[in-house]
């Protein structure tokens, strides 16, 4: 009984051991200013877009990271998106990595074909704090495992891409989300781009995606009421599981 006893008392103290190394890992990582994080994104099903293959996280002066958000004709076509629900999700290493100063986008709105475009510093120093808050209070997500089954916890951040230009970010983590930055950016004026080779190649390329589009989605995009146009939850608003609904 007592080489029982024994035994229980060593495996308690390097379990415990163990526990304590795990979470001044984490204290280390977070105090040198890098995170374990994802990305994701969304837009109301109300509101279609088509995305341009090149936007990207701006992570410092000199280094960018490519984000795939582009899901193909398959989600944009058959209506599959729908608001906060991580139609797209940006899968990062198992390393940490230093908050992103901001994302730069570009989609067009396919009801009015108008682009949109703008280089989107975020408040690094709010998005330090959730991340903080989040970790004091046990609220950081599994964002991926190591090979030796060791967890990584962290947030998940959530663009969201709204009408008329209106764009909202969240971070989410187990059973907590948090909205930390908005901004309203404006459409590109098509009088001022009529010389822009680059843009021309783009407005070609939303009219072969248009014209090739089902016909019964393309009368669909048509026949939004413009009061569903008007997303009423597009400027935040505090969600549950992730998906809204509108009344």
């Amino acid at each position: 009984m007592k080489k029982k006893h024994l035994l229980n008392i060593v495996f308690t103290t390097i379990t415990l051991v163990l526990i304590g190394l795990i979470i001044a890992k984490n204290t280390a990582i977070q105090n040198s200013g890098k995170y374990y994080y994802v990305f994701s994104e969304s837009h109301p099903s109300e509101y279609p877009i088509l995305e341009l293959n090149n936007s990207y996280f701006i992570e410092n002066d000199t280094d960018s990271t490519k984000l795939n958000f582009i899901s193909g004709d398959n989600e944009l076509n058959g209506f599959h998106s729908y608001w906060t629900s991580k139609a797209y999700l940006v899968k990062h290493n198992n390393e940490p990595k230093f908050l992103p100063q901001g994302i730069f986008i570009k989609y067009f709105d396919l009801r009015t074909k108008k682009q949109y475009t703008d280089s989107i510093f975020l408040p690094k120093k709010e998005i330090a704090q959730v991340f903080n808050y989040a970790e004091e209070h046990k609220l950081l997500k599994i964002i991926n495992t190591k090979e030796n089954n060791n967890p990584n916890m962290g947030l998940e951040f959530l663009l969201g891409i709204a009408n008329d230009g209106n764009i909202i970010f969240w971070l989410i983590g187990e059973n907590f989300e948090k909205e930390f930055y908005r901004k309203k950016i404006e459409p590109v004026q098509d009088s001022l781009m009529l010389n822009d080779s680059i843009y021309k190649q783009e407005k070609n390329h939303l009219n072969e995606f248009l014209t090739e589009m089902d016909p019964k989605t393309r009368q669909a995009i048509r026949n939004i009421p413009e009061s569903k146009a008007q997303y009423k939850d597009s400027i935040p608003y505090y969600f549950n599981n992730y998906i809204l609904k509108l009344e």
